[in-house]
C-alpha cells in the first residue's frame, strides 16, 4: 500500500545542498567564467547559476562553452 502522507512529507523538504524545494540537478555541467585574456574569474556549479549570477542569456554562455560564440556578456566561458 502506497504511503501517501509519507510520501508528501519527504516531497516538502528542501535541500540541504541548494536550500530550494528542488533536488540539485546532477547533469548540471560546472563552468568558469574567465576574462578576455584566459584569467579565470569564478566557477560556478551550474551554466544557468552562472547566467543568474552574471545576467548573462545561459543559453549564449552554452554557445561560448561549445565554440558557437567566442563570448557571452563580454565574458570567455569554459566547462570543467
Amino acid at each position: 500500500m502506497f504511503n501517501f502522507k509519507l510520501f508528501k512529507k519527504m516531497a516538502n523538504k528542501t535541500s540541504r545542498t541548494t536550500g530550494s524545494r528542488k533536488p540539485a540537478n546532477p547533469t548540471a555541467k560546472s563552468v568558469y567564467q574567465m576574462t578576455m585574456g584566459g584569467r579565470k574569474l569564478k566557477k560556478y556549479a551550474s551554466i544557468r547559476q552562472a547566467g543568474v549570477s552574471t545576467n548573462v542569456d545561459p543559453s549564449s554562455i552554452s554557445k561560448a562553452t561549445r565554440g558557437v560564440l567566442n563570448t557571452a556578456g563580454g565574458f570567455r566561458w569554459q566547462t570543467v
